[in-house]
């Protein structure tokens, strides 16, 4: 752990020197204000969960390198693309952050992408869900509109496609994401039901939604559940878990005699 804590100070800091000589940072972080808004929104409005506080190191550090990512892309092309693609980021984390937190709030639970499957038949509902949820989402969503368009304007862009700070974010971000969940410490090899609380195991398996979202935050959770709806599917018949389960429920008798 002691390991990979220096790691992620060196690659910061060596982050850090490189954006301080060719991006500049006032502006850079002017640009992700309204991205990480979205993203703290969503974990307050889903306190209720209870298992990773809002302002964990780890979704909070899951959230600023997708930030990054986003904004250095932006600030590392010419105007004209860099705008169009700024905006449609910003649009793609909108909504993100409204249909997460509508499903969450007549849920309680958040947003699965295998629900898109399911998308025709709760249409009659779509309008009801949208009227009866919670009033401080569109509060919250409007003000981080507001600060979007205020800080869209202010953002300083290149005049010309900068190849090597393109690289360069994007090289970086892959680093930094494979060394992220190594904060969420150890996951367990052996299954028992701790298993099922382990931060670790968690992010790795994606079986709890709520608690994915909590440790990971709002980027990496949808970047997650997406890859892992469309391209490596879940398999809800692990041979361990229904081991582990079997040995379970074997422990109890069911055969007790009755007068029947």
């Amino acid at each position: 752990m002691k390991k990979n804590i220096a790691k992620i100070k060196e690659q910061l800091n060596r982050l850090l020197s490189y954006l301080k000589e060719n991006i500049n940072i006032h502006h850079f972080i002017l640009a992700g204000i309204p991205l990480v808004l979205l993203d703290i929104f969503t974990r307050i409005l889903g306190a209720k969960i209870d298992f990773f506080p809002i302002f964990s190191p780890v979704p909070n550090l899951f959230t600023i390198i997708w930030v990054y990512l986003f904004v250095g892309i932006v600030l590392s092309i010419k105007k004209s693309s860099a705008k169009f693609l700024f905006v449609l980021f910003y649009l793609i984390s909108l909504g993100l952050y409204f249909v997460n937190n509508i499903y969450y709030s007549i849920s309680g639970t958040f947003f699965d992408f295998h629900l898109v499957a399911l998308a025709g038949e709760g249409s009659e509902y779509f309008v009801d869900a949208i009227v009866s949820a919670n009033i401080w989402i569109y509060i919250l969503g409007i003000i981080n509109i507001i600060i979007f368009v205020y800080l869209f304007k202010k953002i300083k862009y290149q005049k010309a496609n900068n190849y090597r700070n393109l690289t360069f974010i994007i090289i970086s971000f892959l680093i930094m994401h494979f060394i992220t969940p190594e904060f969420l410490g150890n996951p367990d090899t052996e299954l028992t039901w701790s298993t099922w609380r382990n931060p670790r195991n968690i992010y790795e398996n994606f079986n709890d939604n709520n608690k994915s979202l909590s440790i990971s935050g709002l980027y990496e959770y949808s970047y997650r559940n997406f890859y892992l709806t469309y391209f490596k599917p879940k398999k809800t018949d692990d041979e361990k878990e229904l081991e582990f389960l079997d040995n379970i429920f074997s422990q109890y008798q069911t055969n007790s005699k009755n007068k029947y």
